[in-house]
């Protein structure tokens, strides 16, 4: 798909354990990096919808409630 440059090492373990998706993964990696669903939805070829829901799936899966919980994810398993 056009979303495959979304990579992170942190969040890619979290999402193996968590059973993301690779969709989900990289919706939520966006997210993370503090793209709007809008921006999200452009760049994949999805709807604004098809976004959230992916997006309230992944939260749900690692256990955050929100684009911040992914962020903080992300900043702190990737600390050294």
């Amino acid at each position: 798909g056009r979303c495959e440059g979304a990579a992170t090492p942190a969040l890619a373990s979290l999402s193996t354990a968590a059973g993301l998706s690779v969709r989900e993964h990289q919706i939520a990696l966006l997210a993370a990096h503090g793209h709007t669903s809008r921006e999200i939805a452009v760049t994949c070829g999805l709807s604004i919808r098809t976004v959230d829901n992916t997006l309230g799936r992944a939260y749900r899966k690692v256990g955050v409630r929100d684009r911040h919980g992914l962020r903080s994810i992300l900043t702190t398993t990737t600390r050294p």
